[in-house]
C-alpha cells in the first residue's frame, strides 16, 4: 500500500525504468535479428525472388614444395563457379604465410583475372628461418560463398646453396689426423 508521495514517486520511477528496459530490449532484439541472415539464400537486386547463393571452387598449387633461402616461391590459384566450372574473374585472394619461426608472417592479396587465374610470388629472404612454412588462404567474391574447408598447406625452406657451401668451406679448414 502506498502511504506517501515518496512511495508514489518510487513506483513512477520503477515504471519508467521498466519501460526504458523494455524499449531497449526490443531495440536490441530487432538489431540482432537484422544482423544474422535467417537462411542460406541471398536476395537478388534485379527481382524479389530469393536466389541460392553460388559456391566457389578454388584450386591452389604451391610451386615449390622445397625452396632454398633467397629463391622465389609462388602460389597459383584457379577460381571457378562450383556447379558450372566456369572461371570467375575479379575474385579477391588473400594468402597468409607463417614462417618456420612462427613469428614472421607475410600477407598477400591478389585478384583473379577473367580466366579465374591468379599467381602470387615472392622471394624468400636470404636469412629466412629454415623449416616448414604454413600457408592459408581465403577467396571472396560478391554473390558467392566459399566451396568448403580450406586446408592449411606447407612448404619447406632449406639453407641456400651458398650457406651450404660456406658451411663446407668452414669444415674443410679443419684438419683431422
Amino acid at each position: 500500500m502506498l502511504n506517501s508521495s515518496n512511495d508514489i514517486t518510487k513506483v513512477a520511477r520503477v515504471g519508467k525504468l521498466a519501460l526504458l528496459f523494455m524499449v531497449l530490449g526490443l531495440f536490441l532484439v530487432s538489431c540482432v535479428g537484422l544482423s544474422f541472415p535467417s537462411s542460406s539464400y541471398a536476395k537478388s537486386t534485379t527481382n524479389e525472388q530469393e536466389q541460392p547463393v553460388r559456391a566457389l571452387d578454388v584450386r591452389m598449387h604451391i610451386e615449390n614444395k622445397v625452396v632454398s633461402q633467397g629463391n622465389t616461391q609462388a602460389m597459383d590459384f584457379q577460381v571457378n563457379e562450383q556447379k558450372s566450372r566456369q572461371p570467375i574473374g575479379g575474385s579477391i585472394i588473400s594468402a597468409t604465410v607463417i614462417y618456420a619461426d612462427e613469428q614472421t608472417v607475410r600477407q598477400f592479396n591478389a585478384v583473379s583475372d577473367e580466366s579465374g587465374h591468379s599467381n602470387i610470388s615472392w622471394r624468400i629472404e636470404r636469412n629466412a628461418p629454415v623449416g616448414n612454412y604454413r600457408v592459408s588462404y581465403s577467396i571472396s567474391q560478391t554473390g558467392y560463398v566459399s566451396g568448403g574447408i580450406v586446408p592449411e598447406l606447407y612448404f619447406t625452406v632449406i639453407p641456400s646453396s651458398n650457406s651450404i657451401q660456406e658451411s663446407t668451406n668452414i669444415l674443410s679448414l679443419w684438419h683431422f689426423n
